[in-house]
């Protein structure tokens, strides 16, 4: 799904914040539900340190407290801590807890290449979790394998699912290197289980009355067309300015259209051989293509959206210049907590999915295999104290307090097994909703690399807040069509650095082209950019490509042991 780390940290990132005051997730039964007590207060059985052979008891980061400071690069660039504790409360709390400070620095890609290339390499890193370069340390031996540190240092760190200890074992080493946060672990999934979309429609609701219109309006393409033009028509403005009729959003323009693909029908798996399938390729993409063609050449489509990024269109949407929009940007806070914050009497209201000539309803792959995977290289001189970090913030309670903040501060447990957020809290966010989360020592970012949203969703209270119950229905609605797409989570990240070298050329054969179908002059030039953007993809060897896409493919399915991945074909 991500083909821009930086976009990809930005959506993630505001979907966790938008967690302080909304749940995400789904709840459970409040007996299954209550309070995790904090590790640090627990007196548990006795514990075996297998490197002394002594008992102790306790979680294993309650045995070693002595003043250790560890360095952790996170491969973003847009991230930033001070481990100030007596700035930050819950800083403060895992110093005292763990004897444990962090030195945290970040950047790019390019800056991770030349970390590696130093061989001076911090205690961790956090990085996206296709990153080639993370298998490149694995395989060149350069990070500690998990389960071997749980085993010497950590043997009461049972919290780690071991679906995720398996999706991520190393198929050439036999060893599990790395933790990912967002990982949609099938131990922690309940039928109540909501998996967060990111292909979605969604429309003014507000502006959609003005001009006489409804949801199911957008379920055809001839509905959807046919709406776009009533609108268009109608001459609403906002504020005094014009509004664009329709524009998509994704981290990508390339993402763009293969959500639109996905809206249409197009599927990722052949329902005979099992076998994986470019999306590029399939007639549903060259549909939807076609269609927006037929929508920019008759003044609906905004093609600005072809030339903008996510950020741009947040504030398109905030600014409330937009009617009809794609994608998660267009529906997701700060975009629409601004909006309607700013104008009670705006909404916006899922729309759709629109159906294509197949008919077949949309399924979204929901992702699965994380976000930010954590490792620990062994020029870590403290690896003990690094897998125990890890099993402090694998507790719940401290999960919850490092995302949500301090317990008794910023929230008490209520009796349904949900936070209840404090008074104090709530009018420090209402006084200024941007900083709060800094101002009490937490926010979504903090410690974001251990955050399992599958786990924190059954503590979360139910919306209350006007804008949250909104943002929460919005995510309910798209669940709907979402499913774990873990077989099908960043195929390209296993692809050999010569194979992903030949996928770059096709993208940008592929992404040259986009642009260029859309905004042809009509429907047989817009077929005729198409077709021969496929045909140059296959002369450039795209047949090499897709057998190496495909093999993994295989591989990740049998790692699942699944014959067919794709719900059309189950």
């Amino acid at each position: 799904m991500m083909k821009r780390k930086s976009t990809k940290f930005a959506a993630l990132l505001l979907a966790a914040a938008s967690l302080t005051g909304l749940a995400s997730g789904c709840g459970s039964p409040a007996a299954e539900s209550q309070a995790p007590s904090s590790a640090a207060a627990q007196t548990g059985s006795a514990q075996e340190a297998s490197s002394a052979g002594e008992e102790k008891d306790g979680p294993s980061w309650t045995w070693d407290t002595s003043p250790v400071e560890l360095s952790m690069f996170v491969v973003e660039g847009g991230y930033s801590n001070d481990w100030n504790t007596e700035k930050y409360a819950y800083f403060r709390k895992v110093t005292e807890e763990t004897g444990l400070s962090f030195t945290f620095t970040s950047g790019d890609e390019n800056k991770l290449n030349a970390i590696i290339a130093s061989q001076n390499l911090p205690d961790l890193f956090s990085m996206w979790t296709g990153y080639a370069q993370r298998r490149t340390l694995e395989d060149g031996d350069k990070l500690y394998p998990i389960e071997d540190l749980i085993e010497q240092y950590a043997p009461t760190f049972t919290s780690l699912p071991q679906s995720m200890l398996d999706w991520y074992r190393n198929e050439n080493t036999g060893k599990t290197y790395a933790m990912a946060n967002y990982f949609f672990a099938e131990e922690w999934m309940t039928d109540e289980t909501i998996l967060t979309v990111h292909n979605r429609i969604t429309a003014r609701g507000d502006l959609m009355a003005q001009a006489g219109l409804t949801a199911e309006d957008f379920e055809t393409k001839e509905g959807f067309k046919a709406a776009l033009q009533t609108f268009k028509d109608s001459g609403i403005t906002y504020n005094g300015f014009a509004v664009s009729p329709f524009m998509l959003g994704a981290a990508t323009t390339a993402q763009s259209i293969e959500y639109w693909a996905e809206d249409f029908g197009a599927a990722r798996e052949d329902g005979e051989t099992g076998d994986w399938l470019d999306i590029r390729m399939q007639p549903e993409m060259k549909e939807g293509l076609l269609f927006l063609n037929d929508l920019y050449t008759s003044g609906l489509l905004d093609i600005e959206c072809l030339t903008i990024d996510n950020t741009q269109l947040r504030e398109k949407v905030a600014s409330g210049a937009t009617f009809v929009t794609t994608g998660y940007a267009g529906s997701s806070a700060p975009a629409t907590t601004s909006l309607l914050t700013a104008d009670p009497n705006a909404s916006i209201v899922p729309v759709g999915p629109i159906h294509g000539d197949s008919g077949r309803e949309l399924q979204v792959a929901a992702g699965g295999q994380g976000w930010q995977a954590v490792v620990i290289t062994k020029d870590c001189e403290h690896p003990d104290r690094a897998i125990r970090f890890m099993e402090y913030l694998y507790d719940e309670h401290n999960m919850l307090e490092a995302n949500y903040g301090m317990e008794d501060v910023v929230w008490t447990m209520g009796e349904d097994g949900r936070i209840v957020y404090t008074d104090e809290y709530l009018a420090a966010k209402e006084a200024d909703p941007v900083n709060v989360a800094t101002t009490y020592g937490f926010g979504g970012n903090a410690l974001m690399f251990s955050l399992q949203d599958m786990l924190m969703s059954k503590y979360l209270p139910e919306p209350t807040d006007p804008i949250d119950q909104a943002n929460r229905e919005m995510d309910v609605y798209w669940s709907s069509y979402g499913y774990a797409g873990l077989a099908f989570s960043e195929l390209e990240s296993a692809l050999d650095t010569e194979t992903a070298t030949l996928s770059a050329k096709l993208a940008d054969i592929w992404n040259q082209v986009i642009a260029s179908v859309i905004t042809a002059p009509d429907q047989d030039a817009a077929a005729a950019a198409y077709d021969t953007a496929v045909a140059n993809m296959k002369a450039e060897g795209w047949e090499t490509y897709y057998e190496a896409v495909n093999t993994e493919f295989r591989n990740r399915k049998a790692k699942l042991g699944i014959e067919f991945a794709h719900p059309y074909n189950q």
